[in-house]
């Protein structure tokens, strides 16, 4: 195994393309039976199976009602654990609607790296603020934590 196949590699190498948009050094980086998992109730959360479902279906409506002129991925972001195979991080993302609204996000991932391979992916975020700014759902707003009490990922 050459060091780039090593998992915290692989997966610092994911988050990079993201922030670069790389969309194909992004896609390189998964198996091609990469499974997704997406947490909450939005319409794009569930148990995901294939590159080709990811690439094609989930991503695309995520990209829908985002301004590509205004998004920013990964900046900042963080590995934090990898024992073994799996490896855990987190990020900022996000950017702009079409419409101007703001779609910031914190995102929290655990990965599955095999072979120098993505093989699974949890990723949780603020589905609420998913459903508000991408799929038009209504909003509730929840009061801001205390300062001091908010996790900082570029830290």
């Amino acid at each position: 195994m050459c060091s780039s196949d090593l998992p915290r590699d692989v997966i610092e190498r994911w988050y990079k393309c993201l922030a670069s948009a790389d969309l194909e050094g992004f896609a390189a980086l998964h198996a091609d039976d990469v499974v997704y998992n997406i947490g909450g109730r939005t319409e794009i959360s569930g148990r995901w199976h294939g590159k080709e479902v990811m690439f094609g279906t989930i991503i695309p409506k995520v990209f829908a009602a985002l301004d590509p002129t205004a998004l920013e991925f990964a900046r900042p972001y963080r590995v934090f654990a990898v024992e073994g195979a799996n490896v855990a991080g987190m990020m900022v993302g996000g950017g702009r609607t079409h419409d101007g609204d703001e779609y910031v996000q914190n995102y929290a991932h655990l990965f599955t790296v095999e072979d120098g391979l993505i093989v699974e992916v949890w990723e949780l975020f603020d589905t609420e603020l998913a459903q508000a700014r991408l799929f038009g759902k209504p909003l509730t707003v929840a009061p801001e934590p205390e300062p001091g009490k908010r996790f900082a990922v570029g830290g």
